[in-house]
């Protein structure tokens, strides 16, 4: 069984995976039912969207009870508690990752895996999994390696990107 989780910055239908024959299509972002049955026509597989795994409120107390262990552990000397004031923060990456613990617990033996770009979910499925999901590799310059720094600089002339660095590590700044 293969199964393709559909990143929400990406189309299923443009991509290095757009070619390739899949089980089901997991869709991490939230489109509509006249999308959903133009994917299915297409793909011929099952397509649902992750939050196709909620059930009624269980994520919200699931979270609850998540945030509810770093209170009272960042408190500072006037009483103010700073995981609780922060914790909105996290919130929906921790809904996120209840949801992902729910896709995880419902593969099957030996289902393949793969994710259209990596970042947060496949680092987080790979944590649930505990081995690393198959990713496609991303053209659209989301890596921020060096030659995506070159590429950005060079668009700028030679005196602003002076001094945007004069600026950075001016100490009067």
């Amino acid at each position: 069984m293969r199964t393709l989780l559909l990143h929400p910055a990406d189309d299923p239908e443009t991509g290095p995976w757009a070619g390739q024959a899949w089980t089901r299509i997991i869709d991490l972002g939230l489109g509509g039912s006249n999308t959903y049955d133009h994917w299915q026509r297409r793909f011929r597989c099952k397509l649902v969207s992750l939050s196709s795994y909620r059930r009624d409120f269980q994520e919200a107390a699931r979270v609850r009870e998540l945030l509810a262990m770093g209170q009272g552990q960042l408190v500072d000397r006037d009483g103010l508690d700073w995981w609780e004031l922060t914790a909105i923060l996290v919130h929906s990456q921790l809904e996120t990752l209840v949801l992902l613990q729910r896709l995880v617990d419902s593969l099957e033996r030996g289902e393949e895996l793969h994710i259209t770009r990596s970042g947060f979910y496949a680092d987080a499925l790979g944590l649930l999994l505990g081995s690393r999901v198959s990713t496609f590799p991303t053209k659209d310059g989301s890596q921020w390696g060096p030659v995506r720094y070159l590429q950005l600089g060079i668009k700028f002339p030679l005196w602003q990107l002076a001094q945007m660095f004069w600026d950075k590590y001016d100490p009067e700044h």
